[in-house]
């Protein structure tokens, strides 16, 4: 689905990053679904699971955003919105800069981003860091109660990722605020996986989803869901479109 080179380069900067950042530290998105399915996934069919393009940290405090936003512009990120970027050679791997940037066609530059997301939003944070994160509630709860994260040692370094029902709630929130490009279908591809793949049973994620998510929400997925779309889904990851159409059926 995503360019392999593109996601390799992305997993080579996810280990840089993270050997730098202060510990513990909450991985959200698309890597912390591949770290939270890749094992069962690749016994199965013998590959690892899609990887991500960009890299999702999660904070809950103005301290740990000022002391990482200073690391990864330090490491040559730049500031944009809420996003650190930085624009990679395709072909060769190499980092640009901005005037070798300027330099080298659209399609033969990776922008490789770093998202910044915050469990509370208060106003104060803009004043404080100089912009304001994306705001994600739901990684409170990674922070508060440990029955909500997953604990492990990855890169020689301690990270925290959401449970397998958080992460599941979070990628549901997720899916329905897409337009209909390849990021929805990611997003529909990491929901499948988590139910098939995480190693929780689904009954369980079940109870969680309707505990923590809107009825409104589930019956806009029920809404948006439609086969030409959960086909791609089947053909990116191997997997039958009638056990994808149950996996959403039970969902919603």
């Amino acid at each position: 689905m995503y360019d392999k080179k593109e996601t390799n380069i992305s997993y080579k900067y996810l280990k840089t990053i993270i050997s730098k950042l202060n510990e513990p530290i909450v991985i959200i998105g698309g890597w912390a679904v591949y770290l939270t399915v890749n094992k069962n996934y690749k016994k199965e069919f013998g590959i690892n699971y899609i990887g991500s393009r960009d890299i999702d940290l999660g904070f809950n405090t103005i301290k740990s955003i000022k002391e990482t936003c200073q690391i990864l512009e330090e490491n040559g990120f730049k500031l944009i919105s809420f996003r650190y970027l930085k624009e990679i050679n395709y072909e060769t791997g190499k980092e640009l800069t901005k005037e070798e940037a300027k330099t080298i066609p659209i399609y033969n530059i990776f922008s490789m981003y770093i998202d910044i997301l915050i469990s509370d939003a208060n106003p104060k944070i803009k004043n404080e860091i100089g912009f304001m994160p994306a705001d994600e509630p739901m990684i409170g709860m990674v922070f508060k109660d440990k029955t909500h994260r997953q604990e492990l040692k990855e890169f020689n370094r301690k990270l925290w990722l959401p449970s397998p029902s958080l992460l599941l709630a979070i990628k549901l929130k997720s899916v329905i605020n897409r337009s209909k490009d390849h990021k929805r279908i990611k997003d529909y591809c990491d929901i499948v996986a988590i139910c098939l793949y995480s190693g929780t049973d689904m009954n369980n994620l079940i109870s969680f989803i309707k505990e923590n998510t809107s009825s409104k929400d589930i019956l806009k997925l029920r809404d948006i869901l439609n086969q030409e779309e959960l086909k791609q889904v089947s053909d990116v990851l191997q997997i039958d479109i009638n056990i994808i159409n149950k996996v959403f059926s039970r969902l919603t």
